[in-house]
């Protein structure tokens, strides 16, 4: 299970959404009026659908995570096209340009390294490769690095061993909720926290019947409400905020973010 609904899109997605509409609109109308060949017909329509994907990923990159993926491999398809059809043309030879907008099969080796590979990788993991820094399609930081270091520091912290949790239904019930705090800021314990089996939660305060889900693999996601800040010309509404999820032996749950700057330790209750 996983959220459909996410945070108010970024100023990305207004900026890059009227690009996305009127590309669909128009070349659509181009091909049901003007276009004949199916060659053409054929790469506007691959285009289209990678428009509509990009709207949906910035939309909502964490509830649309198919959105995400599927963007990522029409990008590294589209190159991979794009370099058989330029080894056709040529005869399989390799010519040199002074022009990175010629089409060349070394032009088309080079953008299947620049932007295929890591459409790739964003298919198959769902985020960008190491070397790419985009908090939006890889909240949770490096996934392999966290796997790797957690448990530990997490049983050294806690006094007991956990294992990574997936299973929705492990969660469901009530649970009082307590925020470990660091240094010298105290332990914050609030009195409610239930998790109910069609995918909404309450904290017993303000967020209540707010939507929780799985993104993928141990990677919990619960969406909140916030009061609005006028200082900052903020509405207030919906956000997300994203944990791994973790169980311990004493069948306590411990949910930590990216950075484990947050930890949160939910006791189970009647």
């Amino acid at each position: 299970m996983s959220i459909k609904r996410g945070k108010r899109p970024g100023w990305m997605f207004w900026v890059l959404a009227p690009f996305f509409i009127v590309f669909v609109l128009f070349m659509t109308f181009y091909v049901l009026v003007f276009a004949a060949r199916p060659i053409p017909v054929f790469v506007i329509l691959v285009l289209d659908m990678l428009c509509v994907f990009g709207f949906l990923s910035f939309l909502n990159p964490t509830g649309n995570r198919w959105a995400v993926r599927g963007a990522g491999l029409i990008v590294f398809l589209i190159y991979i096209g794009y370099l058989v059809a330029m080894l056709i043309e040529s005869g399989g030879k390799f010519t040199w340009s002074t022009r990175r907008s010629e089409t060349t099969v070394l032009n088309a080796i080079l953008g299947l390294i620049v932007f295929g590979i890591p459409g790739l990788t964003v298919a198959i993991k769902g985020r960008l490769p190491f070397f790419f820094k985009d908090e939006d399609m890889d909240m949770m930081g490096n996934r392999a690095d966290h796997l790797k270091m957690m448990p530990q520091a997490l049983k050294e912290r806690f006094g007991e061993a956990v294992q990574p949790v997936a299973e929705p239904e492990v969660l469901h019930g009530k649970w009082t909720s307590v925020l470990k705090g660091f240094m010298s800021i105290p332990d914050e314990k609030h009195t409610a926290f239930e998790f109910s089996e069609n995918g909404t939660w309450s904290d017993g305060q303000e967020n209540v019947d707010v939507a929780w889900g799985f993104a993928e693999d141990n990677i919990l996601v619960l969406q909140y409400r916030y009061e609005p800040i006028p200082e900052v010309d903020e509405e207030g509404g919906l956000a997300e905020e994203a944990y791994y999820v973790y169980a311990t032996e004493s069948g306590n749950i411990i949910l930590s973010n990216a950075d484990t700057s947050v930890l949160i330790e939910l006791r189970k209750r009647g």
